[in-house]
């Protein structure tokens, strides 16, 4: 049994739908998360790590990530550039000091185009877990670590682009699949008679 043309132009449909909006970062598979961080947050350590790791739930796009590492008085205390550790893990070298409590800061861009943006805290030779920052704290470091990375525009200006690429590649789609040829009508075909004898019309 063959399947209708109207049903496999709906099947057809919903297969390049599904697609476009899998292709699309916010509308189809879900953003990134932090799976673990080194040293982990919270963490009072004894001794000062050479390099932060952090771990992510989906592939960080190292090029357009940014991870900053400073103490309590602002100070940058990062000592290398950021690369790519095994699989979705990203590593900073950093220079620390006992004595201090110290504030990783992340914002990550996924393969997929979703992006991260988070804090995590630890101690170095104080012997206790570092303390909270303030919510207004927590915050300026958010934004901050958001445009410290020189390669990005605006977030919302990527995702509606992303999206607005999203939505365009559907409408092709849809035009595609849905229009049907167009109807071509043949002329009238004209039956050519020969003319009748003239001796059989007289009397």
């Amino acid at each position: 049994m063959t399947a209708r043309p109207g049903r496999l132009r709906a099947a057809l449909l919903t297969v390049f739908v599904a697609a476009a909006l899998a292709a699309t970062p916010g509308v189809g598979l879900a953003a990134g998360d932090l799976t673990a961080s080194d040293p982990p947050d919270g963490a009072a350590l004894d001794a000062a790590p050479s390099v932060v790791t952090l771990t992510f739930s989906h592939r960080p796009d190292v090029d357009e990530s940014h991870v900053s590492v400073r103490n309590d008085a602002g100070q940058d205390r990062t000592a290398g550039a950021l690369a790519r550790a095994d699989g979705n893990s990203l590593r900073m070298p950093v220079a620390l000091k006992p004595g201090g409590d110290y504030t990783i800061a992340f914002h990550v861009v996924f393969a997929d185009g979703s992006d991260l943006t988070g804090i995590r805290r630890f101690s170095v030779g104080t012997g206790a877990p570092p303390a909270p920052l303030s919510a207004e704290v927590a915050q300026r470091t958010r934004e901050s670590v958001q445009q410290r990375h020189a390669g990005h525009g605006p977030d919302w200006i990527r995702s509606s682009m992303l999206t607005l690429n999203g939505l365009v590649l559907v409408g092709v789609v849809v035009l595609l699949v849905v229009r049907r040829p167009r109807k071509t009508t043949t002329g009238a075909r004209w039956v050519l008679r020969e003319p009748e004898d003239e001796s059989d019309t007289r009397g």
